[in-house]
């Protein structure tokens, strides 16, 4: 495995399938970032529930990317990101792995922003404590979604854009850059 200051990890995966940023979007990201800062090595984790011929594909192929979907336990996922220079997670619970571990986290949430603010999903509850994140929301709800995102599938997630996305990692790793 790659273990250097100069890795992201990439957390798929959450309590809830509305809460998956589709995996394409991510590989869309690893390429645009890779275009801008060449030598950040990617690592790809998830649970074994996703773990998929299909969604491992979408991985295949990019330059300093390690695919490791399904392949981590929960001990070495905090291994790799407390060794990671950026965790960027689908709103679940490696957001506050890497918080702990005072790792920068940029969260990527279902809950749009003209939701219900303290909706039980709503980042203004329960957002990564203790360490520098972003957290990206989707502007609005979609129909039929009132209060939150209630589809059973990623709905309203889908409107954050890959864009977005480079731009809040770039920030944070600039910042890092300076420290």
């Amino acid at each position: 495995l790659l273990h250097s200051k100069s890795q992201i990890v990439i957390s798929l995966g959450a309590g809830h399938s509305r809460r998956n940023w589709p995996a394409q979007a991510f590989r869309k990201v690893i390429s645009d970032i890779h275009s801008v800062w060449p030598e950040i090595e990617f690592l790809v984790i998830g649970p074994h529930s996703l773990a998929s011929v299909d969604l491992c594909n979408i991985f295949a192929g990019l330059a300093r990317t390690q695919e490791l979907i399904g392949k981590t336990d929960f001990r070495l996922a905090a291994e790799l990101i407390s060794k990671s220079k950026l965790v960027i997670v689908n709103d679940s619970g490696f957001a506050h792995l890497a918080a702990s571990l005072k790792i920068p986290t940029l969260v990527l949430s279902a809950h749009p922003l003209d939701a219900d603010p303290w909706h039980l999903h709503s980042p203004n509850r329960y957002h990564p404590w203790g360490n520098e994140y972003i957290e990206l929301q989707p502007l609005h709800l979609l129909s039929p979604c009132v209060g939150s995102c209630q589809a059973p599938e990623p709905h309203c997630i889908k409107t954050i854009t890959p864009e977005e996305v480079v731009t809040a990692t770039l920030s944070i790793l600039e910042k890092t850059r300076r420290k």
